[in-house]
This record gives structure tokens, sequence and C-alpha cells, in this order.
């Protein structure tokens, strides 16, 4: 009967022995006295166990679920909170440092080529015919340039905690630049 109520064959064991040593235990103190019918005495004492421990176990559960539930609660909020932030807006002045202090580091050529290309929209071919330099040399000064600030934006990314979404959001960055630092050019 017990294993059919608590669905667990040990537990089910350990009731109905817990149920005969209550029975043991009451027969000693002489509570029970001449019972009639000792069969339903004891099958009553093993439904009260099962009774017990089903409502412990219910208990048990409706705190588990509650913690989770609010563990749930926890991570849609912070869901929420990391969807809302904005790294255009919370780290602008960081990342526009960056991008400041990286490009004083180029050359005067490496640096014009960049602005040129990235804040102008000139082609290499125009590039080329403005500085009087081959469109091979542009493309080799403008991927450095383009690796030098995707490595100092993912440092400062890593460093502010970003990991692995540093190399998307460098990509974002590197993508509008005009709007990461303006005032640059």
């Amino acid at each position: 009967m017990a294993r059919s109520y608590v669905c667990d064959p040990g537990v089910a064991e350990d009731l109905v022995m817990e149920s005969f040593c209550i029975y043991l235990e009451r027969s000693r103190e002489g509570k029970i006295g001449a019972c009639p019918n000792l069969p339903a005495y004891i099958f009553a004492i093993v439904k009260n166990q099962c009774l017990n421990w089903l409502n412990r176990r219910k208990r048990t559960l409706s705190i588990v679920q509650e913690l989770h539930d609010d563990q749930i609660r926890q991570i849609d909020l912070e869901i929420r909170s990391l969807n809302g932030l904005d790294v255009d807006e919370l780290f602008a002045p960081e990342i526009e440092t960056v991008i400041r202090q990286t490009l004083e580091q180029m050359s005067d050529q490496q640096r014009e080529i960049f602005r040129l290309f990235r804040y102008e929209g000139c082609s290499y071919k125009e590039i080329a015919a403005r500085l009087g330099i081959s469109t091979a040399k542009i493309d080799h000064e403008n991927r450095k340039a383009i690796r030098m600030l995707r490595e100092a934006l993912a440092r400062l990314l890593f460093m502010l905690g970003y990991g692995s979404m540093a190399g998307v959001l460098v990509e974002r960055i590197l993508s509008d630049l005009r709007h990461f630092a303006p005032s640059l050019f």
C-alpha cells in the first residue's frame, strides 16, 4: 500500500519500517491496549506515515519551485538589464579615447589613409590619386590601422567585462566609427 502512494520503493519500505517501530513503541508504552483489529491499526499508522511524508514532500517541492521561480525572475531581470545596456552610450567616452589613442599611434600617412577611407568614404583609387601612392600600399596601411583599432578596442571591451562579446562589439564599433568618434577627424 505504501509503495502505491509514495511511488518510491525505498521510501515505502522505510515508511513501513517506521510504522512498525511506532506500533512497537506504542505497545511497549501500553498506549494500544487490547486492539480488536491489529492489521487495521497498523494500516492506519502506515497511512498516516505516508500522508506525513507526502505533505513534507509537497512542502519541499513547493519551496524548490519557489526558489526555481525566483531564479528565473532574477535571470529575466538580468536579461532585461543587459538588453537595456547600450554600449554606445555607456562606454562612449572610453571608446572614443581608445580610438583617439590608437590613431595617435599611427603614422601620419596611415592615419590619413584610414580617415579618407573610413570617414570620407573614398575608394582606394581616389586615395591613391590624392596621396600619390599605390593602391596596394593603401590596402596594407588600412588593414594595419584596422588591426590596431580592433586589438585596442577588444582589450578595452574585454577589460569592461564583455569577454566573448568583445569581437562582435568591436566590429559594430568599427562599422560606425562616425558615431563612436565623431570629433576625431
